[in-house]
C-alpha cells in the first residue's frame, strides 16, 4: 500500500511539473512584413512580359545603333576614295594648265605671236580648277559633320550633292583647257615643235 501512495505522488510531482509548460500557449515564429510579402507579389507575368519587351527593345536600338556606325564607316571609306581621284585629277589638270603656260610662252617669245587672248581663256581654266578644288574641300568639311550629326541621311544627302557639284567643276575645268589647247593648235599652224596635249582626265 506504502508503494502505491508512493508511486501515486511520484506520479503527481512529475505529471504536475510538466502540465504548466504543456498548457503554455505555443510561440509561432513572427509572420515576414506585409510589405516584403506584397513585393513578391509584384513580379506578375503581365510585369515579366513588359520587361521582356523592354529588354527586346533596348537589344534592338543597340543592334541599329551599330548598323547606323557601320553605314557611316563605309561611306566615309567611299567618299576618301572619291576625293583621292578628285584630287589626283586636280592636280593633273594643274599640271596640264602649266604646260599650257610654257607652250604660251614660247609661241609668243619664238613665234611672236600675240598670245593675249590665249592668256585670258588659261586663266578662266585655272579659275575652273580653283572653283573644283574649293568644292572638294567643301565637301570634305561636310562629310564631317555629317559623321557626328544625329540626322546623318539629311547631312549625307548634302554631302552627295557637293560631291557632284565638285565632280562637274573638275569636267569644267578640263573643258576649258581642251578649248585653250584647241586654239593653240589653230593659231597660225599651232606652236612649233608641237603643243600641249590634253591627256583625258577621268573622273569618277
Amino acid at each position: 500500500m506504502n508503494k502505491l501512495v508512493s508511486y501515486l505522488i511520484a506520479f503527481s510531482v512529475v505529471f504536475g511539473g510538466v502540465a504548466p509548460v504543456l498548457a503554455q500557449p505555443q510561440i509561432k515564429p513572427p509572420l515576414p512584413p506585409k510589405s516584403k510579402m506584397m513585393g513578391m507579389a509584384t513580379t506578375t507575368p503581365a510585369t515579366r512580359m513588359q520587361e521582356k519587351k523592354e529588354e527586346m527593345k533596348e537589344r534592338m536600338e543597340a543592334r541599329m545603333q551599330k548598323l547606323e556606325e557601320r553605314r557611316k564607316q563605309m561611306i566615309k571609306k567611299f567618299f576618301e576614295k572619291m576625293v583621292r581621284r578628285f584630287d589626283a585629277a586636280v592636280n593633273r589638270l594643274k599640271k596640264l594648265a602649266d604646260r599650257i603656260d610654257s607652250r604660251l610662252t614660247k609661241f609668243a617669245t619664238e613665234r611672236g605671236k600675240d598670245v593675249t587672248a590665249l592668256r585670258t581663256r588659261l586663266a578662266e581654266a585655272r579659275a575652273k580648277i580653283a572653283e573644283a578644288e574649293a568644292a572638294i574641300n567643301s565637301a570634305k568639311a561636310a562629310l564631317d559633320g555629317a559623321l557626328n550629326t544625329d540626322t546623318p541621311k539629311e547631312a549625307f544627302e548634302a554631302v552627295k550633292k557637293l560631291v557632284h557639284d565638285a565632280r562637274d567643276k573638275i569636267k569644267e575645268a578640263h573643258q576649258a583647257l581642251v578649248k585653250v589647247v584647241t586654239e593653240i593648235k589653230g593659231a597660225s599652224g599651232g606652236l612649233k615643235g608641237g603643243t600641249a596635249t590634253t591627256t583625258p582626265i577621268i573622273v569618277p
